[in-house]
């Protein structure tokens, strides 16, 4: 039986931090492209160990797709996590993962339930997803790890979207730099636009991430309309509009500063910005 690259190959769901959740239709092409992308960028081959361990829901992309098809296609293990809690975090880390495919609040269950006295010497990259994980978490998160035998982890940001099969950026395989939430995928376009006239940006310059490549999505099932909303043309290339408020440096490196639309609006019409607060709060080493 013929497969066409342009026939669906999965539906997969945001986490709606941008607006409701969407069910986000992809193709053959779209998966294939965004795993090619990502091996362009990476150098997979300075990435030790042969296991990783998948700490995030099947339905999500960052689960499906960059933990678990990814790793399978470096030709690793993957051990899945699908029950994750306090008590069994301790039983999956057991299995010596190598790779940790999770989110900050992975990173905190680990760090708060994880007995003094077990070896995760096997570990060698924590990759965060779904949030940002602060420059102080990630301290942490390092002083964690070596004070249970694993030293010099590297703990890095990724970046993507359900709409660009959760991948646009990655920290895996290039120098990591912690600030950022890694580095736009080789053989994608990108632009960084003003989101009030859409006007392209200059490096070091914030606004709105704007994608263009084979592995952005279809559509949004069944919803044709919202599908038009997200997308426009310009040089000819069709961009994705990713919510993501950044900037992009002449490294190619992508700095997230916030989100298009966190935001909640008050009975006075004053919008308090999610972002914000949050970037405050997570000052404070008690949260």
């Amino acid at each position: 039986c013929f497969h066409s690259k342009k026939e669906d190959s999965l539906i997969l769901f945001t986490s709606g931090s941008t607006g409701k959740p969407k069910a986000v239709v992809l193709t053959n092409e779209n998966v294939l492209a965004a795993e090619i992308y990502a091996m362009n960028t990476s150098h997979t081959e300075n990435i030790t160990g042969n296991k990783t361990m998948t700490c995030v829901p099947f339905s999500y992309p960052y689960g499906f797709v960059t933990s678990a098809l990814t790793s399978l296609l470096w030709g690793k293990e993957t051990i899945l996590a699908p029950n994750m809690s306090k008590d069994t975090i301790a039983y999956y880390f057991a299995k010596n993962p190598n790779i940790v495919f999770g989110s900050p609040a992975l990173l905190d269950l680990t760090m708060n339930y994880i007995p003094k006295d077990q070896d995760l010497s096997s570990v060698s990259h924590f990759i965060s997803g779904g949030d940002f994980l602060t420059l102080s978490h990630a301290k942490r998160a390092n002083e964690f790890f070596a004070a249970h035998g694993a030293k010099d982890v590297e703990v890095g940001n990724g970046f993507g979207n359900a709409e660009t099969v959760s991948i646009g950026a990655t920290p895996v395989g290039v120098p990591l730099r912690q600030e950022t939430a890694g580095k736009i995928l080789v053989g994608t376009n990108v632009m960084i636009v003003d989101p009030d006239t859409m006007e392209e940006k200059k490096y070091g310059e914030e606004g709105l991430l704007c994608v263009s490549g084979k592995h952005v999505f279809k559509g949004y099932f069944n919803n044709p309309e919202l599908t038009a909303e997200t997308k426009f043309k310009k040089n000819g290339k069709e961009y994705y509009i990713t919510g993501a408020m950044g900037k992009i440096d002449k490294q190619g490196y992508f700095t997230i500063t916030g989100r298009q639309s966190r935001f909640y609006i008050m009975s006075s019409l004053n919008k308090v910005y999610l972002d914000n607060v949050q970037g405050i709060i997570s000052t404070y080493d008690c949260v």
